[in-house]
């Protein structure tokens, strides 16, 4: 038996988002981490209403439940405070969790492999969408060029998100649907690379990547929802409790509506992008604005 397991429990609640009180639970016979410098180690933990009410060894912490509580016995795993992720990017995550993982690919031809086998699944014109590749990993670091894609997918225009997000890699038909060619311009902040004849490689950088994401079919509202659902789940499997996320007002909506469901299982500090800046002040509103779950942060922008 391993001696530290993940024990993750998403905030229980009620359908007005409130903390639920529908009992109580008791973990035991563990080693509980707390960051309380009174007591950083203990047995054992009494949740009640969504609250972590008593901490302290086994025997005391079960004396204080009523009978009706739930019990766990850790038989001696390691449990820790939920995570808190400063810098995220949430509803963007749980949509590229619907799209292809080049995640762990460690050469060109596997992560073509991946791309071929879902094209092979969507009618000719749908985007492909993906994300996670790269070429640092691969055999020789060569950058990936839009003839490698268009390879593995000709028939449907093809958008991978590197793995650090600061670059895209897009076949041919792509760059069509896009109008990108030897003649567009260089974007301010971005780059389109370029072969020695001067026609794009297929990967832009940076700001160059708006090219692209201005011909992607947006997410309407029910998508956002799932994709912010299927964060959620994401989450919690990884013991995430909080986060600071850095998106724009319909991923903020799409938080906000969950939240009003009290399907909101994290705790949202939300930040403001700069263009929302002005109605926002016109409206009043403060950092700090908002519910127990969901709540207005500070402004983001770029110096």
């Amino acid at each position: 038996m391993n001696d530290t397991a993940s024990c993750i429990m998403p905030p229980q609640r009620d359908t007005k988002g409130r903390a639920s009180a529908l009992g109580e639970c008791v973990l035991y016979n563990g080693a509980i981490y707390t960051l309380a410098p009174s007591q950083p180690k203990v047995q054992a933990l009494l949740i009640r209403a969504g609250r972590i009410a008593a901490i302290g060894d086994s025997a005391e912490i079960r004396a204080l439940a009523g009978p009706q509580a739930q019990t766990y016995d850790l038989a001696g795993r390691c449990v820790l405070p939920g995570f808190q992720d400063a810098h995220v990017h949430f509803t963007e995550f749980g949509l590229a969790l619907a799209t292809v993982s080049l995640e762990g690919a460690l050469s060109l031809q596997e992560a073509l492999d991946r791309v071929r086998q879902r094209a092979q699944a969507l009618p000719p014109g749908e985007w492909l969408q993906g994300r996670g590749w790269d070429y640092n990993l691969w055999p020789g670091a060569q950058r990936p060029t839009r003839h490698d894609l268009d390879r593995a997918a000709p028939h449907v225009p093809v958008c991978l998100a590197s793995k650090d997000g600061h670059s895209l890699w897009v076949n041919t038909l792509a760059l069509h649907w896009a109008e990108i060619d030897r003649n567009t311009p260089d974007p301010p902040g971005g780059q389109i690379l370029r072969d020695e004849h001067g026609d794009p490689t297929g990967i832009l950088t940076e700001n160059a990547q708006r090219l692209i994401a201005r011909v992607l079919p947006p997410p309407n509202a029910k998508t956002l929802d799932a994709a912010a659902r299927r964060a959620l789940a994401e989450a919690a499997r990884l013991g995430v409790t909080s986060i600071h996320n850095c998106e724009g007002l319909d991923r903020f909506a799409a938080l906000e509506r969950l939240e009003a469901a009290g399907d909101l299982t994290l705790r949202a500090w939300h930040m403001l992008p700069r263009e929302a800046l002005e109605a926002a002040l016109g409206l009043r509103l403060r950092t700090g604005f908002g519910s127990e779950w969901l709540k207005i942060g500070h402004l983001k922008l770029f110096a």
